[in-house]
């Protein structure tokens, strides 16, 4: 493929009277006091921070990133933090790698992705002195759900005797149960393969597990259950499977979120919990960044003046806005795919720079000889929408010569 490009300029396209020239002040403040506490990189920086352990291991996060990206259907975040395990003259022992999820539903889920120490600091009490220090700011910013991928070779048991369960597919219930079944049972019949375990021991466990005909009176239900067991530690060792702890949580974090004086005339004020705090951040953004906005001038524009090459332009629109290590907005990026027949995806996408405080715009468009027309339809969103210059990308078929 072949690309050329070429900017163009509208004139001077006005909003409120003045030219669009970034993003007000007092909007920036307003979009960063919407990103609950959970989302903050300074919040995982102190969430995963301090001395633990007969050691005094100390967790410290070199790489922490956060997002939050809005959709015309509501407000998701996601932050992940990353760092390396510290002994008390400051050497590396260990990594450390956690995740934060917002979903558009509200839910929080905290992922431990890796805690993997040398082994010399292996039981010291590090894990469990964090995980207590962890938990208690996980129910006060409203997390709901922990989850871990236990791994390594003693990961299986220790996540399993910090009170995560087994995940399963089934929503609860007997099915539930015998979906865990299953899995303890291929616990237990690998450790007596391996000899971790002899035939009584594997007996005497297997008799306890849930079945179709239901619960043993001294049912082993869950992975807990086993880790409890005298044989718990040896049947999880080296295991792997995915848990869940639920968190008991103080509160709902959109809860605590800065409200605006504009609520009633976005329409936040009608709306409750994630969905008004989408909207109160729509409010704040010019609109060629906020993706409905954005999404609408395209499909209005474009089915007027192209209605008959252009198929969509509001599914997948998203805008990402992503904060620094001090909790500024570094960025943000709306992007509006835009389907024309049966060309190959097209996208629009508007950027905010934080350093300039300028907003630029961008398309990438299939070749066409209707190139004209959708440049028109274009030019009259791009209008609409506040934009007074615009980079286009066309893509053009490779020439092939003949040998």
């Amino acid at each position: 493929m072949r690309q050329h490009t070429d900017a163009r300029t509208y004139g001077a396209v006005r909003i409120k009277g003045e030219p669009m020239r970034g993003i007000a002040a007092a909007d920036i403040r307003a979009l960063r006091a919407i990103v609950p506490e959970v989302a903050r990189p300074s919040w995982m920086r102190e969430t995963w921070s301090g001395s633990f352990g007969s050691r005094q291991l100390r967790p410290q996060m070199d790489d922490i990133s956060s997002s939050i990206m809005l959709s015309p259907h509501g407000i998701a975040m996601m932050g992940s933090a990353d760092g390396v395990v510290l002994g008390p003259r400051g050497g590396t022992v260990g990594e450390i790698s956690r995740t934060v999820r917002i979903a558009p539903s509200g839910r929080v889920t905290i992922s431990h992705d890796l805690l993997e120490l040398v082994p010399a600091k292996q039981g010291t009490g590090f894990a469990r002195g964090l995980n207590d220090h962890a938990f208690a700011r996980y129910s006060a910013a409203g997390v709901d759900q922990v989850e871990v991928h236990a791994s390594l070779t003693m990961g299986g048991y220790a996540w399993a005797r910090q009170g995560f369960e087994l995940a399963t597919t089934a929503p609860g219930g007997l099915s539930a149960d015998l979906e865990r079944s299953a899995k303890l049972r291929g616990f237990i019949d690998s450790a007596l393969l391996e000899g971790h375990i002899d035939d009584v021991t594997h007996s005497a466990l297997v008799g306890r597990l849930v079945t179709a005909a239901g619960h043993p009176a001294d049912a082993i239900t869950g992975v807990q259950q086993l880790a409890d067991h005298a044989a718990g530690s040896a049947v999880l060792r080296g295991t792997t499977w995915h848990g869940f702890r639920p968190i008991d949580k103080l509160g709902n974090w959109w809860a605590t979120t800065t409200s605006s004086a504009g609520d009633a005339a976005t329409g936040a004020a009608l709306l409750s919990g994630p969905a008004a705090v989408a909207r109160r951040a729509a409010a704040h953004l010019p609109a060629a960044l906020d993706p409905t906005r954005a999404a609408d001038a395209m499909h209005g524009a474009l089915k007027a003046g192209a209605g008959d090459l252009y198929r969509d332009a509001e599914r997948g629109a998203r805008t990402v806005m992503t904060l620094g290590a001090d909790d500024v907005l570094a960025s943000i990026e709306s992007v509006v795919p835009l389907k024309f027949g049966t060309s190959p995806q097209a996208n629009v996408t508007v950027r905010w720079d934080a350093a300039r405080n300028q907003i630029t715009a961008h398309e990438y468009l299939p070749a066409s000889s209707n190139r004209g027309r959708l440049r028109d339809a274009l030019d009259a969103a791009w209008r609409q929408l506040g934009v007074s210059e615009v980079q286009t990308e066309h893509a053009a078929a490779a020439h092939r010569t003949a040998r």
